[in-house]
């Protein structure tokens, strides 16, 4: 027992949270992370049976794996003063329990809970992993409303080898869980648990069914006087069934007694099939003015009233107009203006990557409507699974599009038929009512920054540097149809929109000279008749024509609008100011997405649906020495957006560069004196050579962003490396100085590593070329060892494989990693693994490898140093390490305000407001 005050490791103890199945539970201080967190002792008993304790340890490694927004995290598994505990995510809004004490929940409220439940299983069992002890005491909520599994398989995990039966294991409750308690809490075990027979992913479905029921009516599905009666009735009884309410529809019924089939054989065989089911009864709510789903106890109820109001409003403007179409051609329409959620998703999304950036929002456009103008689809997601919705405006929740998994740039299709998206590396389309699978149009490794489907069957889509691609529908092989002239600045083609008969196509052109985002952004039109190219507007992005006459588009992230002559296909008249604070994706964090792409779209019959949230702001970031034990210390520079800082060789000197200017820095440590060392051009990504004397970076100075180098000084003159039209970035040299290994992109195989030797006639030659990414490259100091990242298992690992070769390559991350970095003396390879913090941020983690190179390369296993919000950088690692590997040099993340990107709204009828703000001459 732990006294209120007393300190346990690095943990100070705020208060007792009771008594869990293994021991006490208590909320603590991380007093190095700076946050609260639980902590469950294992009990003393437990703790001194070595074998117990050993398969204890080993599943609380694999239920660490377990990483859901449904799933309460295990942090870690740690030990003080002889006594085992884990370090568990700490859950404050309260136990579904506790809220069942006082009344049933409303039925959309139960659905909306069970759903949450259903998918934290799935997800668990999709690892092999079962819970065995779900209840309502293991239901949490966050003080956001979102549930919580706790205690995920932890019976599992303490359950002893010899415990095949009831008879040998401990006792049971009816209520709470005891310490000891192993195969489950009586109410809620399935007929073959009360038997002793082992459990199953049918046992957790059992368990679910009993947690709905008891939602649904207040009480329990089996309960008898004590442990042998309930264990009686649940392997003879059937629930009360008239006991569930009159609204509860025919389908959770029958959900219900499936779930809750004595014979598992004839339960429901997989979580998934629950799921699915429940998310169709909360789609098929019969009252969409009235079914507003309650929200858990403390969540605003702001949004879902907004919800219940925009489907009221939007039947009401849907009744109006249809009798004014019928009874007279005036007035017009009204305007009227609702609020939407993505609502069953959690944030609206437009690239898996997105997550990572600091603000987590949209780099490409995510929504679109459909052709009627009845319904949106928008790609968003629920945890860790990213996917296209669709939702009619006159629905309280969106239904995932069958076959769209990780979808984003959603786009439609003239006749309305068809959903069109990229996923996997592929443009795909799909039925836009989920009558048929998804097929592949065409393979495109590189997420397009938007495409649209023309009237002639074919899609034409952005992709960026390599300009414009068009492609059959039908599928085939696409083929670049206009590309940016590098000569002239030209530096990426995006957002295309064809105008009406396919006669000509809008887009967004950025150029290489890049002084601020939005000022070197042009609107174009492009005429393929004649080849012309006219320029719409300057300092603007996102260009859309509407039929009506008049071309939309982003700057600053206000909507803006001037008049549009389709016929001589030109803007008229000057911009006009609509719309304020619409998301744009320009200054992101991370310069990989800029794309200055907005989240709006304007319906064939007049309305606008966009999400609101403005351009963000470039993130504050600080340099700072940071220990192996995380501790942090400031260098006395000023915040600017840096990014990959790199020591010199004798380690007198820091080369940083800077995103926003774009621009290569370097800094004196002991004079403390900056000097820029780049003037035209995008520079980035810059490197020392191994004698300190030059530095070697990319820059757009001569077009593509090609590999450049100068002298360190500031004295002499540029020279380009490698010439090429593809995108490279700087790796690392080889320990003499004559062999620079770099990062070069490929239309056909993605990022490449390639090496250029200073002798000979320098041309550049592929070192390391497939189908997958490779990057962040890094040599051991004695030069016969490369660490890179390959995506090739479907996410970035570590490996380490002997140069120049030949030989086989070793994985050395164990659970994803990027960035490697070795240490001075060649015992050590770094590198770091990122996670989302609610959606918002990005936490990352410095892990070491123990490693040996002499006589041949051997690794150890991975461990964590350190924690925190630390830059990222594409291509290239975001850090450095001194001579002596203890300590380490961070670009540190200002923690932002956390959003929810989870609205969307829309101005039913907005055309006949335009019309009265820009009208086409």
């Amino acid at each position: 027992m732990l006294t209120i005050g007393s300190r346990f490791g690095s943990y100070e103890v705020l208060s007792s949270l009771g008594q869990g199945g293994m021991g006490e539970v208590y909320r603590v201080r991380d007093t190095k992370l700076g946050r609260d967190v639980a902590i469950k002792i294992v009990s003393d008993g437990f703790g001194h049976d070595p074998e117990r304790l050993a398969r204890f340890q080993r599943e609380a490694h694999l239920l660490a794996s377990l990483n859901h927004p449904h799933i309460a995290a295990i942090y870690g598994l740690e030990e003080s003063n002889g006594s085992q505990f884990l370090v568990l995510e700490l859950v404050e809004g309260g136990t579904l329990a506790q809220r069942l004490k006082s009344r049933p929940l409303p039925v959309p409220e139960a659905l909306s809970v069970a759903r949450q439940i259903a998918d934290a299983l799935q997800a668990a069992h999709e690892k092999g992993i079962i819970h065995r002890d779900l209840k309502p005491a293991n239901i949490a909520f966050t003080v956001d409303g979102q549930v919580k599994v706790l205690d995920f398989g932890l019976a599992k995990a303490v359950e002893s080898e010899s415990m095949a039966d009831v008879a040998n294991s401990p006792t049971m409750t009816l209520g709470g869980t005891q310490a000891g308690v192993i195969l489950g809490t009586a109410p809620y075990m399935a007929p073959e648990q009360a038997k002793g027979r082992p459990a199953d992913k049918r046992s957790d479905i059992w368990a679910l069914g009993c947690v709905l029921y008891e939602m649904l009516t207040g009480k329990r599905a089996f309960e008898g006087e004590d442990v042998s009666d309930t264990l009686a009735f649940v392997i003879t009884k059937e629930p009360e069934w008239s006991a569930l309410p009159a609204d509860v529809p025919p389908a959770i019924r029958k959900v219900l007694r499936r779930c809750l089939e004595k014979d598992r054989k004839r339960r429901f065989a997989d979580i998934a099939d629950v799921r699915l089911d429940i998310e169709d009864a909360l789609n098929a709510v019969p009252d969409a003015t009235a079914a507003v789903i309650a929200p858990p106890a403390g969540r605003s109820n702001r949004r879902l009233i907004a919800i219940g109001s925009l489907a009221a409003a939007a039947v009401i403007a849907i009744a109006f107009w249809s009798g004014q179409r019928r009874a007279s051609p005036s007035p017009p329409a009204p305007v009227a203006r609702f609020l939407v959620n993505v609502a069953p998703a959690e944030q609206l999304l437009a690239a898996p990557e997105d997550r990572d950036t600091v603000e987590g929002r949209p780099s490409r456009t995510s929504m679109t409507w459909s052709v009627d103008g009845r319904s949106i689809v928008f790609s968003a997601a629920e945890g860790d699974r990213q996917q296209l919705y669709i939702r009619t405006i006159d629905r309280l929740v969106a239904t995932p599009l069958p076959g769209t998994q990780g979808g984003a740039i959603p786009f439609v299709s003239p006749d309305g038929r068809w959903v069109g998206f990229w996923s996997s590396g592929a443009l795909k389309k799909v039925p836009i009512d989920g009558s048929g699978p998804a097929t592949t149009i065409c393979e495109t490794t590189l997420l397009p920054y938007g495409a649209t489907w023309g009237a002639d069957d074919a899609i034409i889509f952005s992709r960026g540097t390599e300009g414009l691609w068009r492609v059959p529908a039908t599928g085939g092989t696409a083929q670049a149809i206009i590309k940016p002239d590098l000569t002239k600045g030209e530096w990426k083609f995006l957002s295309p929109q064809l105008l009406p008969g396919d006669g000509a196509v809008v887009f967004t052109v950025t150029h290489t000279g890049f002084p601020t985002w939005e000022d070197d952004t042009e609107v174009v039109v492009h005429v393929f008749a004649t080849g012309e190219r006219k320029v719409l507007v300057h300092g603007g992005a996102d260009g859309r024509v509407l039929p009506t006459g008049q071309l939309l588009y982003l700057r600053r992230g206000t909507l803006m609008a001037v008049a549009f002559d389709l016929e001589q296909v030109a803007a008229t008249g000057g911009p006009v100011a609509l719309i304020a604070d619409v998301m744009q994706s320009a200054n992101t964090p991370n310069d990989a997405f800029e794309g200055g792409a907005g989240q709006f779209s304007v319906s064939a019959t007049g309305s606008l649906l966009y999400a609101p949230g403005g351009t963000f702001p470039p993130p504050e970031r600080s340099l700072a020495w940071v220990d192996r034990n995380g501790t942090a210390e400031p260098l006395p520079l000023a915040s600017r957006p840096y990014a990959s800082p790199r020591l010199s060789p004798d380690g007198r000197r820091l080369l940083v560069w800077t995103q926003g200017d774009r621009n290569v820095w370097v800094h004196d440590l002991s004079r403390g004196v900056t000097t820029r060392l780049t003037f035209e051009g995008r520079n980035a990504r810059a490197i020392w050579t191994p004698d300190g004397t030059r530095i070697t970076y990319a820059s757009t100075v001569a077009g593509a962003e090609n590999l450049f180098w100068r002298p360190s000084d500031g004295s002499g003159t540029t020279e380009r490396l490698a010439p090429s039209e593809g995108y490279q970035a700087p790796g690392v040299w080889t320990p003499d100085g004559r062999t620079l290994l770099f990062i070069q992109e490929n239309p056909t195989t993605p990022l490449d590593i390639w090496t250029l030797s200073l002798d000979g006639d320098r041309r550049p030659q592929p070192f390391l070329q497939t189908s997958y990414d490779e990057e962040y490259v890094d040599l051991s100091p004695d030069g016969r060892w490369l660490a890179y990242v390959s995506n090739q298992s479907g996410r970035g690992e570590v490996y380490v494989q002997p140069y120049p070769g030949p030989g086989a390559r070793q994985q050395i991350s164990l659970d994803g990693g990027t960035a490697p970095a070795w240490s001075r003396d060649g015992r050590e390879l770094f590198y770091t693994t990122t996670s989302s913090v609610g959606g918002q941020a990005t936490l990352t983690t410095m892990m070491v490898v123990p490693v040996q190179l002499q006589p041949t390369f051997t690794a150890g296993t991975p461990r964590r140093l350190f924690q925190g919000r630390y830059g990222a950088t594409a291509n290239i690692r975001a850090y450095d390490v001194t001579s002596d590997g203890r300590r380490f040099l961070m670009v540190q993340q200002k923690e932002r305000p956390a959003m929810r990107l989870a609205d969307m709204i829309i101005v039913q009828n907005w055309v006949e407001e335009l019309r009265q703000k820009v009208r086409p001459k």
